[in-house]
């Protein structure tokens, strides 16, 4: 009747009304089975227990813990599954040290005895989880072991609403461990092509000099190179290079290039599937815009430091991220230079593989000045709007 239990839970809608008590007599079913020598019944165990503790829905104790390692142990050697049972014997033993599978029971030559003597000291070396209320191994926790094996439960409202048993963190299913909701991507590295279509209007002060009316809109392209920095949603880091050959919609040809650094943060909203991210994000921008003077002269380039700074809004979800908002960028005190609207697409389509896409309108103007006479005089205004559309790959970790 037990075995039975254990096969069918996983066809089953519902779950026994105590399954940690199932557990346990799971834990006594395979010590007999080992003393019985019963084969076919730690298979039965084996088939059924990944979803028998599935349903467990009470937050375990280290105590515990420790009895799912020696659950886990027993029925990893009787599979002839060597690594897990080691990394479950290294688990158990990092709860009791002086733990050993099967006391009283196996001798000192059986295997499994040996297999255990074997295991080195687990070194505690951990890894960051998707921010949520994780316990491991029976206690709160926001990182998982990397070198032994583990039960993660995830709560909310006081009650267990996931309890499984990895040998290893990166065995994780991607819905449960969401650091920016798609399998707990931290790193993004994207090179993206980027074609841009700009409006330039240039006007004089009306009082000559090297200085024209000129009105123009032509496109460029170029790439760009991106690293974003996203270890749990309530902070981050950004940093985009981006390099554009025929900048200059007047005479054609020309190169600006535009280097940005951002601090992004933001407050998680968890909706089950997905992450939704409340926040903004500042950083230093520096880009180039380039203005002509009278026929045949050169076009001036004029590299423009600035401080951004906007509102963010990200849907982070398994595969797919989505991100929007704006930038203000203030070239000097508090007078906007550039105003723009930007969205931001990545889906996941292989292991570490992402295609992304992104579409970026704005606005920028700049008075400009020279020194004519004894002082500099503005001599000028130019304003750019374009429309800037990215599409290329990434890798993300």
């Amino acid at each position: 009747m037990f075995v039975f239990l254990l096969l069918s839970l996983g066809a089953r809608a519902d779950c026994p009304p105590d399954s940690w008590a199932n557990v346990e007599q799971a834990r006594e079913r395979i010590h007999e089975a080992y003393v019985q020598l019963e084969p076919e019944v730690m298979d039965e165990i084996a088939t059924g227990f990944p979803d028998l503790l599935a349903c467990v829905d009470r937050i375990l104790t280290r105590d515990e813990a420790l009895v799912v390692h020696d659950l886990q142990a027993l029925l990893g050697f009787s599979q002839q599954q060597l690594e897990l049972t080691r990394r479950a014997v290294s688990a158990a033993r990092a709860i009791d040290p002086e733990w050993t599978p099967l006391p009283g029971v196996l001798s000192e030559a059986h295997p499994l005895a040996q297999l255990a003597d074997e295991v080195p000291v687990a070194a505690s070396k951990r890894q960051e989880l998707a921010p949520s209320d994780w316990r491991v191994d029976g206690e709160q926790s926001s990182a998982a072991p990397l070198d032994r094996a583990f039960v993660l439960q995830r709560i909310d409202n006081g009650r267990a609403v996931y309890t499984g048993y990895y040998g290893s963190v990166i065995e994780i299913p991607p819905t449960i461990n969401r650091a920016t909701g798609v399998r707990g991507v931290a790193l993004m590295v994207s090179l993206l092509g980027t074609g841009r279509l700009s409006s330039a209007v240039q006007e004089a002060d009306g009082r000559g000099g090297p200085w024209s009316d000129e009105r123009a809109s032509a496109p460029s392209g170029g790439a760009t190179v991106g690293v974003r920095w996203l270890p749990r949603p309530f902070v981050g880091a950004e940093l985009d290079f981006e390099a554009m050959g025929g900048a200059d919609p007047v005479a054609g040809g020309g190169f600006a290039s535009t280097t940005e650094a951002y601090v992004l943060g933001g407050y998680p909203l968890d909706l089950g599937e997905s992450w939704l991210r409340l926040g903004g994000r500042t950083g230093i921008v520096v880009d180039q815009m380039r203005a002509w003077g009278n026929a045949p002269a050169e076009p001036s380039i004029f590299t423009v430091p600035s401080l951004a700074i906007g509102p963010e809004l990200a849907w982070l979800g398994d595969p797919l991220i989505i991100r929007g908002g704006a930038d203000f960028l203030l070239a000097s005190a508090s007078v906007p230079y550039q105003l723009r609207a930007r969205a931001e697409l990545g889906w996941l389509v292989a292991d570490s593989l992402a295609l992304e896409a992104g579409a970026t309108w704005g606005t920028r103007t700049l008075s400009v000045q020279t020194s004519l006479a004894d002082d500099d005089e503005t001599i000028g205004r130019r304003t750019d709007r374009d429309v800037t559309l990215r599409l290329g790959v990434g890798v993300w970790r």
